[in-house]
């Protein structure tokens, strides 16, 4: 029987990026959790644990796993109880396959299983670049940070950053949703939470919410390609672009102005699609709630 790739799987395993990438997985997942995430290629076995905390007494003193052949089963020895064995599957270890996640990250960032451009590689510690990828008709460069809990890190990753030719979006991927306080990254780069945008497909692959994305991204010089998983719709786009006017100071007021302004500046976002039409752009104001102008802080 396959594996399901519940999302709460997906989620425990990006607060586990951060940690030790050898891990008791029995300690840390539940059993479907482990199969989820071992059948998606993110974990991977390793053996047994070396050692654990004696639960067969009363003191709690730390133990060496051994396996005794005479027996053929794994365990530690404990004063008070000899040697206490274990089924191996209790004791498994497993390897948290980071190289598997960026890959997969990639590919979920391009919404094809086609072969990505550069192949992702550790350029320091728990710092991925993704290289570039296919982002429709526009240039992508992408980061898996998986920490950024220092002034040091955050250096080399803005010096990582700059080593890129600028790029129509740029995105440093983040495993937590926290929020990370007055971050500057350079040449316009942006972050982006993954708890917030990711997810399992049907088959254990990754997929990237590519609309909640946007959010993240602001506008860019090019829309993705029709047809395309997870391409953003009509309205978000013109969302973008009418907080673009906005924050910029440049919404004109009167909703015919304000309309006019919106397929004008709509050519200049996305030079390769047709704006909506105007009774369109009104209808995706009025979902929106973003009629009334607002003034550039």
């Amino acid at each position: 029987m396959s594996p399901g790739y519940p999302a709460v799987s997906l989620h425990k395993y990006l607060g586990l990026l951060s940690g030790p990438l050898r891990i008791h997985a029995r300690g840390l997942l539940e059993d479907e959790d482990i199969e989820c995430l071992e059948a998606a290629g993110l974990l991977l076995p390793d053996g047994v644990i070396h050692g654990v905390v004696c639960d067969e007494c009363d003191f709690g003193h730390s133990a060496e796993v051994q396996f005794d052949p005479d027996i053929a089963a794994h365990g530690w020895y404990c004063p008070d109880a000899g040697f206490v064995t274990r089924p191996a599957e209790d004791l498994a270890a497993y390897r948290i396959n980071v190289f598997a996640f960026a890959c997969a990250l990639a590919l979920a960032v391009q919404g094809s299983s086609e072969l990505i451009a550069d192949q992702p590689r550790e350029i320091d510690d728990r710092l991925w670049d993704l290289g570039r990828l296919k982002f429709g008709a526009s240039t992508f460069f992408g980061f898996l940070a998986i920490k950024l809990d220092d002034v040091e890190r955050f250096a080399r990753l803005n010096d990582s950053i700059r080593r890129r030719a600028r790029p129509d979006f740029g995105a440093v991927f983040i495993p937590t949703s926290a929020a990370v306080l007055g971050v500057q990254l350079d040449l316009d780069y942006r972050l982006a939470p993954l708890p917030d945008l990711l997810s399992f497909d049907g088959t254990g692959g990754l997929q990237l919410d590519l609309d909640r994305l946007s959010q993240f991204l602001g506008p860019g010089p090019a829309a993705q390609p029709a047809g395309r998983k997870g391409r953003r719709s009509d309205t978000q786009l013109t969302r973008i672009v009418a907080e673009a006017l906005i924050e910029s100071g440049r919404m004109p007021s009167g909703r015919n102005a304000r309309r006019n302004a919106i397929a004008a500046h709509y050519r200049t976002v996305y030079p390769d699609r047709d704006p909506p039409s105007g009774s369109a752009i009104v209808n995706h104001m009025n979902e929106l709630g973003l009629w009334k102008p607002r003034r550039a802080s």
